[in-house]
């Protein structure tokens, strides 16, 4: 199914057959087409008025759930982008509508959870049998996807606590980088969240205890997948700020230390300078011992110096 063509499946006898058009408006399909085809919004009209249709092409990306009646609704979520060269967290936009029986998708790029039900639609022996099925397939392979990404960020927060625990340093940009794709991937599914929550509770003539079953399911499982997202985040600002504590303490030290440095030689320094002024002739020039009575006074100063910074604890 690549980009810019459509697909479309009718389903009679639970069995799927894949065609070039729909003859009866009032058969079971599966319709599928990308927005950047250029008859992609006219096939549409076709199928549904065109108000309908419009909100199908809205530019609003956005996951949001639209009941139109008690038979039929609008649903819009994000899947994880696959597609090369771009970010995975750059999500793709899936928008559905379906009644029961008419399943209408559009999407802006490709999209392998798409990809993987329409190749299971191929089989001989899909199992995949109504349009309500594809319906369920294919959020289960989108939130499939989500947790697998989701899992992978996981993985890499833990192998930098790791890292930062054996070494005590990590390269911030790599924290830094993984931060931005949970805060980006928390951005996109946190509405989804709300989306599946209506798809849950709402109730259609049409649906029966599957569909209720796995729509629940669904919103079940994208709250644990939010509470992943938020415990990731959680945990980069926690190393985050154990890297800037570390970082602090580092400087701390090194000013702790050329402090004490300055504490003992500064007063050396003006001693050294005292005696060493040239107005009515250098203090002890014509005592043989000067060196060594000096360099004892600068020693005994040196040891008083560092009994006074013990007496204060200071080091």
């Amino acid at each position: 199914m690549d980009q810019i063509k459509e697909s479309i499946f009718v389903f009679e006898k639970n069995k799927p057959s894949q065609v070039n058009e729909i003859k009866e408006h009032n058969v079971e399909f599966w319709f599928h087409n990308w927005r950047q085809n250029k008859n992609a919004k006219s096939r549409v009209y076709e199928l549904m008025n065109q108000s309908i249709s419009d909100t199908l092409f809205d530019e609003n990306v956005r996951s949001h759930f639209t009941e139109l009646d008690k038979e039929k609704f609008l649903i819009f979520l994000r899947g994880i982008n696959f597609n090369h060269g771009q970010d995975p967290e750059d999500m793709v936009s899936l928008r559905m509508y379906f009644d029961g029986k008419k399943l209408i998708t559009v999407t802006n790029r490709r999209m392998e959870s798409l990809h993987k039900v329409y190749l299971s639609l191929q089989e001989s022996d899909s199992f995949l049998k109504s349009s309500s099925d594809v319906f369920i397939e294919i959020i289960s392979q989108v939130l499939t996807r989500i947790e697998h990404y989701v899992d992978k960020m996981t993985q890499e927060i833990e192998n930098i606590e790791d890292e930062f625990d054996e070494h005590g340093c990590i390269e911030q940009f790599v924290l830094h980088d993984l931060k931005r794709k949970a805060s980006k991937m928390w951005r996109h599914l946190l509405p989804q969240q709300e989306t599946l929550r209506k798809l849950s509770v709402n109730h259609y003539a049409w649906e029966q205890k599957p569909f209720k079953h796995h729509a629940l399911s669904f919103y079940d499982f994208m709250c644990i997948q939010i509470e992943e997202i938020k415990l990731i985040r959680e945990r980069c600002e926690i190393l985050d700020k154990q890297i800037e504590a570390k970082t602090t303490e580092k400087i701390n030290k090194n000013i702790y230390v050329i402090s004490i440095i300055t504490v003992i030689f500064v007063p050396l320094s003006f001693v050294t300078g005292l005696f060493g002024i040239n107005i009515g002739g250098m203090p002890g020039v014509d005592n043989t011992n000067a060196f060594m009575i000096f360099s004892l006074v600068t020693f005994a100063i040196v040891v008083i110096q560092v009994l006074i910074l013990k007496f204060f604890k200071w080091f």
